[in-house]
């Protein structure tokens, strides 16, 4: 699973294709994080194996993820905060 989303780099090169990397929750406070890697394409990332040209922290408060969510219900909830709303699923 991951984003379809064109959002251009430091680079001059848009990342089009973003995936988690890494999700962390902190139990007692109910802040983490979430971490997204951006590539040019699908094909560089799952195919090619190349390395991200992009990368993007959400940090989140007051439990807006939960540890039990999916890979799934993570990526349903970015979708709803501003850079990632108009995201397609891919």
């Amino acid at each position: 699973m991951a984003f379809g989303k064109s959002m251009e780099t430091r680079f001059g090169i848009p990342a089009v294709y973003w995936r988690i990397s890494m999700f962390q929750a902190d139990h007692n406070s109910g802040n983490g994080s979430v971490v997204l890697e951006g590539f040019a394409s699908e094909l560089a990332a799952r195919t090619k194996g190349l390395l991200p040209i992009a990368q993007h922290q959400i940090q989140y408060i007051e439990n807006e993820f939960s540890i039990d969510d999916t890979r799934a219900d993570i990526y349903q909830k970015l979708k709803t905060k501003t850079p990632w709303s108009g995201a397609t699923d891919i």
